[in-house]
């Protein structure tokens, strides 16, 4: 009967399936606006951003959370797991927490984002919340494209099997490729860890 339906072309086409990493707000509160419009950002930890992806796997699929300083483009954290959710997210936060904290943290309105447990331990902390408006993924430009970056620079050239193996690699290219050896046309052409360097010994920032 289904070869007779394929071949009369009544049966639909099942297109592929792509993960979803951006799940409808949940506890955002009310009124937190977009703090980035605007903002002139000049210093490190003033703003953090933060962004959720995927990763295939031989045996399916794994989730990308990742943490980055806007002002220096250093990635101040990043965790790899079997499911999008917060603690995802947090394990990336938390990750970054061990550098130093944000003055503005800011994000996509994914549920991963305005869940309780992330917003009560940035809040804790003093941290002012930042969301992209709703349908506006331009708005969490800087995060949405190290996530390309990382794709497309490491993670699409490779194969994993594993979520371990993938979890090694993804961090092996974050911390010993993306902060200290690749080099940005916005910090003067310095590595991120170069340009913390250059910050702390009172170095300024480029033109």
């Amino acid at each position: 009967m289904r070869s007779l339906m394929r071949r009369e072309g009544l049966l639909l086409t099942r297109k592929p399936l792509k993960p979803r990493t951006t799940l409808p707000e949940e506890l955002l509160p009310e009124g937190v606006p977009n703090l980035l419009l605007g903002l002139e950002v000049t210093g490190f930890h003033q703003v953090w951003v933060a962004d959720l992806s995927y990763v295939v796997l031989g045996e399916g699929v794994a989730y990308l959370a990742v943490v980055m300083d806007l002002h220096t483009r250093k990635i101040l954290g990043v965790a790899l797991g079997p499911r999008l959710s917060q603690g995802l997210a947090l394990a990336a936060l938390e990750m970054a927490l061990r550098e130093g904290c944000p003055e503005v943290h800011h994000s996509d309105r994914g549920v991963q984002y305005t869940s309780r447990a992330y917003v009560e331990r940035l809040l804790g902390l003093g941290v002012r919340l930042s969301y992209a408006g709703t349908g506006r993924p331009w708005e969490n430009g800087h995060a949405e494209r190290l996530i390309r970056t990382v794709k497309e620079e490491w993670v699409d050239l490779r194969e994993y099997r594993t979520l371990e193996e993938a979890r090694a690699s993804v961090e092996a290219f974050v911390f010993e490729v993306y902060n200290r050896k690749r080099p940005h046309s916005a910090l003067g052409y310095l590595t991120p860890e170069a340009f913390v360097d250059s910050l702390l010994k009172g170095g300024g920032s480029p033109d």
